[in-house]
């Protein structure tokens, strides 16, 4: 895997992703003056647990910034590097590349390393003012949203109709390839971790796994079997998104999503609302009519008589 240099401002160019695999190291040696800095175990296929240590190679520091190199090693040998900046007057820490690969002398996959080394970058920002928030960009030809979104970070853009986090919360759940759902030109999202949810993670506590994502119907458009899905990603249990997705599709499979929440209408009555909508195909009308019967069959599930469209979903 690629190891990225630092860069002298913050476009924080990433690169890890445990859905390929990983390719050498450069760093393999730390410098003489390293001192370690962190320690934990990771986990063979097997499951037998295997001592890491991560130590500081390299540090540089200037008025307004502050840079560190720490490797991940299993005896002498490297296994992990990770890259992050700190900068005067901002109140999130930077990772600037962050990447890991096989064990370097049995060469087998090594699980929890990623989230090990994530969960010392989330230590040092509590450690040094930031309470826990920390910044990437996620990039690679196999986009790792989905590694990030499992351990609590969040798109710092959802998208048009939370589009991006739709697509990567399917993802998640279904364990489909999240470069089937989205169109090339999102093959690079920039992700944060909230203090709020930097202190879940440091607990085990993942975000994704009190949220649904459940198929509700299927449907056929432009000849393609599509799956409506209500997806419970809003910051309360009111609000959902329902997205179509083509699951044969090879990019762009998820052709829409819908905003939509749970609410009253002027007499008490509980309604479900459709509001904003999205798509990246020319079936807009096929999809809103397939989107809009999904909400029906959720409103019947619950005993909700109406499915209210607001003119924003009308209109998009």
């Amino acid at each position: 895997m690629k190891i990225l240099p630092i860069s002298t401002s913050r476009p924080i160019s990433h690169n890890f992703t445990a859905q390929i695999k990983p390719k050498p190291i450069k760093s393999t040696k730390p410098l003489v003056c390293s001192k370690i800095v962190d320690s934990f175990f990771v986990a063979d296929k097997k499951g037998v647990k295997i001592p890491v240590i991560l130590v500081e190679n390299q540090k540089s520091s200037s008025p307004f910034i502050s840079r560190f190199e720490d490797l991940a090693m299993i005896e002498d040998e490297c296994c992990g590097v990770l890259n992050f900046e700190m900068f005067e007057g901002e109140d999130v820490l930077w990772v600037s590349s962050l990447a890991s690969k096989l064990h370097p002398k049995t060469g087998k996959k090594l699980k929890g390393l990623g989230t090990q080394m994530l969960k010392h970058v989330v230590r040092e920002s509590q450690k040094n003012g930031y309470n826990g928030a920390v910044g990437l960009s996620a990039c690679n030809e196999v986009p790792p949203f989905v590694f990030y979104y499992k351990n609590n970070f969040l798109p710092l853009t959802n998208g048009p109709a939370n589009y991006n986090l739709a697509a990567i919360h399917y993802a998640a759940k279904t364990d489909t390839p999240v470069e089937r759902l989205v169109p090339a030109y999102l093959r690079s999202i920039e992700m944060q971790i909230s203090p709020e949810n930097a202190k879940l993670f440091l607990e085990g506590r993942r975000i994704i796994d009190d949220k649904i994502c459940k198929k509700i119907r299927t449907g056929f458009i432009g000849g393609r079997f599509v799956d409506f899905n209500q997806l419970e990603i809003g910051k309360t249990k009111d609000e959902f998104v329902i997205n179509a997705v083509d699951t044969m599709a090879k990019e762009s499979g998820q052709l829409s999503s819908c905003c939509a929440r749970f609410s009253q209408n002027s007499r008490g009555e509980k309604i479900i609302e459709l509001r904003s909508f999205y798509t990246n195909t020319e079936n807009e009308r096929k999809l809103k009519i397939g989107t809009y019967k999904t909400a029906k069959k959720i409103a019947k599930s619950m005993g909700i008589k109406k499915v209210i469209l607001s003119k924003e979903f009308l209109l998009n």
